[in-house]
């Protein structure tokens, strides 16, 4: 995974909440990179 996919998958999780992928990895990848 690239970091712009990672920036979009925590931003489409940030606007669709039904997109049930682990919020608190993906925070902790957002906020490490």
């Amino acid at each position: 995974i690239s970091m712009s996919d990672q920036h979009l998958q925590y931003h489409l999780q940030q606007q669709y909440p039904p997109f049930t992928i682990p919020t608190s990895n993906y925070k902790v990848v957002h906020v490490n990179k």
